[in-house]
Formats: structure tokens, C-alpha cells, sequence
């Protein structure tokens, strides 16, 4: 998962992104953004265009990202990162 897309559906931004890795887990298409095959350049261009001239648009995503966004606990994500690597995390976490 994009700490980047995270960070910017906590601050209540519609995202674009493909469809690969953790990605489809922020970006749920007309709730939280677009989300388009990776390496299809004319589905990323049809995705932004999404985006341009519709502000009613770009606010409902948004709002749908940052709902979402709030439901994700740093404390959670940083222990799922320290698994990951196959390490035991620490017992407090501290961003």
C-alpha cells in the first residue's frame, strides 16, 4: 500500500492509481478515485480526464478518500510494514 495515496485520502484527495499491489485497497473506483490497469496509457489519460472540469466530481471522491483514509490506524500500517520485512515489531510504535 502507497503511504502516498494514503496520505493525500486522509487530506481528502481523489486518487489515481493502477491496479496493482496494495493500491486497489485506497483506490476503490466512484468511491475513492480511479483506478486503471497498470503500463495502459489511454486509460490513465481517460482517469485524469475524469478529474479535469468536474469539481462535483473531484469533491465526492474526495470525501469518499478521506472517510476511507480515516479508518487506517498508523499504528496498524507500521506494524503490517515491520511483518512484512518478517520482523517483530516493537511494542510501541512511535511515527
Amino acid at each position: 500500500m502507497s503511504l502516498a495515496m494514503l496520505d493525500a485520502a486522509i487530506l481528502g484527495l481523489p486518487i489515481l492509481g493502477t491496479s496493482s499491489g496494495g493500491t486497489p485497497s485506497i483506490v476503490r473506483p466512484e468511491e475513492t478515485g480511479v483506478l486503471v490497469p497498470p503500463r495502459d496509457t489511454e486509460a490513465l489519460a481517460r482517469g485524469l480526464e475524469t478529474f479535469y472540469g468536474s469539481p462535483g466530481q473531484i469533491k465526492r471522491l474526495g470525501e469518499g478518500a478521506r472517510s476511507l483514509g480515516r479508518q487506517f490506524n498508523q499504528e496498524d500500517i507500521f506494524r503490517q510494514i515491520w511483518e512484512w520485512y518478517g520482523a517483530r515489531p516493537p511494542t510501541t510504535i512511535r511515527p
